[in-house]
């Protein structure tokens, strides 16, 4: 079983019992896990691999909500509320999980009430982190909302480089990251270009983000300064 990590809230016995009782799911990558407008039939404990969330704007263009790994649940609103899924969510890569039907997911929480209070604790610090974003995207440039997200990532995914700076270890592409800002692709393709020619940021051989002046990023993501 792969190791959790991010905002994952189950303890490694509630982990255990979760994957002893539900159904192993296996995903390829681009594969639909739950589908934006649809009425809830599992909740999914993300057991290996990376998935995104992702939501259909008004103009029809895709916005990337979220990005999620080992440990995580996903379903679990729509489970709670008996609405339909609020946003897709889609394998980025292969992924491993362990799915609950909505009935054995209530009963999961009745078995688990600390698990419960988890739960609540963490949609109160997903919707504090969403204005957040919302507000530093509403007065950010292109190239400080793209320092911004880059920076979150590498919080969650971060890892030392080979020769040295941050690795996110997590593949995702420049249209995903025009998606999540959100701004065109051609304004991030962009600003991804003066972030390299400033040498606040590079790629590895595999086209991993690698970041070189994390100090530079993070005046970047707060408003303080600019690239010229």
């Amino acid at each position: 079983m792969a190791e959790p990590s991010g905002e994952h809230v189950l303890t490694g016995a509630e982990r255990e019992e979760w994957c002893r009782i539900g159904r192993l799911r296996r995903y390829r990558d681009h594969s639909i896990l739950l589908r934006e407008g649809e009425k809830p039939r599992q909740v999914l404990l993300i057991d290996s691999g990376q998935i995104k969330i992702a939501t259909r704007g008004s103009t029809g263009r895709e916005v990337l909500l979220a990005i999620r790994g080992p440990g995580e649940i996903v379903g679990e609103i729509a489970a709670l509320d008996g609405n339909e899924h609020s946003a897709t969510v889609t394998a980025m890569g292969e992924v491993r999980a362990y799915a609950l039907t909505p009935a054995e997911f209530l009963d999961f929480l009745h078995r688990h009430p600390r698990l419960s209070v988890g739960l609540l604790l963490l949609m109160i610090r997903r919707l504090r982190e969403a204005d957040r974003q919302r507000l530093e995207y509403g007065v950010l440039p292109v190239t400080g909302r793209i320092a911004s997200r880059l920076l979150h990532l590498a919080e969650r995914y971060g890892e030392p480089a080979a020769d040295g700076g941050v690795r996110i270890a997590l593949r995702l592409t420049r249209a995903e990251l025009a998606d999540s800002v959100p701004a065109s692709p051609k304004a991030v393709a962009l600003g991804l270009r003066e972030l390299y020619a400033a040498s606040v940021l590079d790629s590895d051989a595999r086209h991993h983000f690698v970041i070189r002046d994390l100090d530079a990023l993070r005046a970047l993501a707060s408003g303080v300064t600019r690239l010229t």
